[in-house]
């Protein structure tokens, strides 16, 4: 049976297929607007403000499954794009005029190391994952993974093969594992305990 990927894994993949695909829209939409005669900046803007927009679109809800409000997050998303070009230039400045680099390796440095960056803004800032979002409810025990634990676990499944030593103190008294259920650890004192 095949896994299904991590939520950041999916988020990524997810997110360059997006770049990817808009990119290459955008080139051709670019395209068009020179062959119609207007001018390679005024082009150059009109394509970015529109990727910005539909990239905004189709991550928040395709990419990175936010809910988020679109004042908050689109806020965020646009400065994030903001100090992008912010430092596509800067790079450009510094290392093609100053230092002679060719302009086209810049480019190719700048776009990865702003992919990147942008990437790591938008999943940890702009469009954080919710705690339940995190991981589905009792996937790492379906999984087999042996540090989940069960007593924090909702819902989850137990099994002795994968939870060896502490499944006599979780088992239900039925004896019938692999229906949901909730656990609760009793060996541990609340935190507002006075035993602590």
């Amino acid at each position: 049976m095949i896994e299904p990927p991590a939520p950041g894994v999916r988020r990524f993949r997810r997110f360059v297929i997006v770049g990817t695909v808009t990119n290459l829209a955008l080139l051709g939409l670019f395209a068009a607007f020179i062959q119609l005669g207007i001018a390679a900046t005024t082009a150059s803007v009109a394509i970015y403000l529109i990727g910005v927009l539909v990239t905004y679109l189709i991550n928040r809800t395709w990419s990175f499954e936010s809910n988020r409000c679109h004042v908050i997050g689109g806020a965020g998303y646009f400065a994030v794009h903001a100090g992008g070009i912010a430092t596509v230039a800067a790079l450009q400045e510094v290392l093609h005029e100053c230092f002679g680099v060719p302009s086209q390796l810049v480019q190719v440095f700048a776009m990865g190391l702003v992919a990147a960056t942008s990437f790591a803004l938008f999943d940890r800032i702009v469009f954080p994952r919710q705690p339940d979002a995190l991981e589905p409810v009792g996937s790492a025990l379906a999984s087999g993974d042996n540090n989940a634990r069960p007593d924090r676990d909702v819902g989850a499944a137990l099994d002795p093969r994968r939870f060896p030593g502490e499944h006599a103190a979780h088992a239900p008294a039925s004896g019938i594992v692999g229906k949901p259920m909730i656990l609760v650890d009793f060996r541990r004192p609340p935190a507002n305990s006075p035993e602590q």
